[in-house]
C-alpha cells in the first residue's frame, strides 16, 4: 500500500521487506560519499544476517555478537564506521526485527 495515495491509514512493513526498511534507514543516515546505493548495501547486509543466524550458536549472546560483527564487516568494506549512524540505527533494527526469539 502506498501511503502517501492512503493518509489515513497505517501502513505495515512486511517481514520480507527487510531490505526496503534497511535502505530507508541507510538512506536517512547516510555518510557523505557513500560508494555503494543504499539498496546495494542493504542487500548485503540482509544476507550476511541471514546467513549469520543460520549457524548453530551456543547462545543467543553469542549469536548477537556474530551478527553485529559481521554487520560491522560489511559496513567496514565499504569504508563505513561501524559506529553512530547508520550503523547504531541498523543494528537496532535488526535486533529488532531478525533476532526475534
Amino acid at each position: 500500500m502506498d501511503a502517501e495515495k492512503h493518509p489515513g491509514q497505517a501502513v505495515v512493513i512486511l517481514d520480507d521487506d527487510h531490505i526496503g526498511v534497511l535502505s530507508r534507514i541507510i538512506r536517512d543516515h547516510a555518510p557523505p560519499g557513500l560508494t555503494i546505493t543504499e539498496r546495494n548495501l542493504a542487500e548485503e547486509i540482509d544476507k550476511v544476517v541471514k546467513r549469520t543466524l543460520a549457524k548453530s550458536w551456543d547462545n543467543a549472546d553469542a549469536r548477537n555478537r556474530g551478527v553485529r560483527h559481521a554487520t560491522s564487516a560489511v559496513f567496514r568494506r565499504y569504508l563505513l564506521k561501524p559506529v553512530g549512524e547508520p550503523f547504531t540505527s541498523t543494528v537496532a533494527y535488526i535486533e529488532a526485527h531478525y533476532l526475534v526469539d
